[in-house]
Parts: structure tokens; sequence; C-alpha cells
């Protein structure tokens, strides 16, 4: 999805199909957040990844 794309109507509908209850005051704001996630993803999709090396283990006891 486009940043664009994401308007109250989808950001609300998202939270209804997620069982998620939005005051209608929260919306405007969750809506401005939710574009601002979708450009981020939007740049990470466009990264160039094809030097880096994907990690060989995970150990999750390492943390993050």
């Amino acid at each position: 999805m486009r940043p664009e794309q994401v308007d109250a109507d989808t950001v609300a509908a998202a939270a209804r199909v997620a069982g998620i209850p939005v005051p209608a005051e929260d919306l405007n704001l969750l809506t401005l957040t939710m574009r601002r996630y979708e450009e981020v993803v939007a740049q990470l999709r466009g990264a160039d990844l094809g030097d880096a090396d994907p990690p060989l283990t995970i150990d999750p006891r390492l943390g993050w």
C-alpha cells in the first residue's frame, strides 16, 4: 500500500478486523502514524541488499 492510500476509513477498517477499538478522536493521529510507517517500509523495499550477508544463526537469547 502506498502512503497516500492510507486514510481514516482504511485505518478504522483494519482496526475493526484486528478487534482493536480506536476512538474517533484518535483516528487522525493513527492515520498519520500509519502513513509514516508505510513511507518507511517503502524506503526499506528500495534498499539495495545485494552485498549484505544474511545471518547464519539467530540466537534469541542474545536479544536484539
